[in-house]
Formats: C-alpha cells, sequence, structure tokens
C-alpha cells in the first residue's frame, strides 16, 4: 500500500491534503480495484481527470491536471499539468503518464528532478 495525497484549489494556490490509496489491484466481495491503466490507451477519458493530482514515478505530489487535448477520436495525446507550488504548466506526453480512475490519480514515468528540468525550474 503506497500513502498519497490529494490536491485542492484553494484561492491561488494548491494545497496539499493527506490521503491513502492503494496501488495493487484487490478484490473483494463486489468491490473490484482495477489497476493503473497508460492514459494514451483510453478513448475519452472520464472528466473528473480534470481534477486529478498529478504523482511521479515515486509517487509524489507534483502537480494537477489542468488540461488534456485529446484526437479527433478521444484517444488523450498531451496533458496540461500544473506543478505544485509554482502554478507553472508543463505539457507531457499522454503516453508518458498512467491514469488511476477509481483513485482519481495520474503518475508519470519521470521522478520529480526530470519533471522540474521539464518546466526549466532548476
Amino acid at each position: 500500500m503506497k500513502s498519497i495525497g490529494t490536491l485542492a484549489l484553494v484561492g491561488p494556490a494548491l494545497v496539499l491534503l493527506a490521503s491513502t490509496a492503494t496501488g495493487a489491484p484487490s478484490v473483494s466481495g463486489n468491490d473490484v480495484t482495477i489497476a493503473p491503466m497508460a492514459l494514451n490507451s483510453m478513448s475519452n477519458p472520464p472528466t473528473k481527470i480534470m481534477n486529478a493530482i498529478v504523482l511521479d514515478i515515486m509517487g509524489r505530489p507534483v502537480g494537477a491536471v489542468r488540461k488534456v487535448a485529446t484526437e479527433v477520436s478521444g484517444k488523450p495525446i498531451k496533458v496540461a499539468i500544473e506543478l505544485l507550488g509554482s502554478h507553472q504548466i508543463i505539457e507531457m506526453d499522454s503516453s508518458n503518464l498512467s491514469y488511476d480512475e477509481a483513485d482519481n490519480v495520474v503518475t508519470a514515468s519521470f521522478d520529480q528532478s526530470q519533471i522540474v528540468q521539464m518546466a526549466g525550474m532548476e
């Protein structure tokens, strides 16, 4: 089980609130948890993804989804992510992201330092 955080918009600032989620699929009775899937393999991602937190590959919160660009077919191609604490927006190719719809969490295939480099915030 890995611990994650959730983001809430409070005025212009992003605030980190504590919560937990499981990272492994589980089945208990009728409750089925589906493993995260590659975002670029989805068709028409749910609108709630616009409020999803974004974690780095180590499970650390790095930002929040602000926009998802899709092909005409609805397949995601790019995701705009607002970085935690900076209000800076970076775009990431959807092939570098996975999405856990149950927990509304997007995970990048990069660590926090690589994401900071993408933003030019070194």
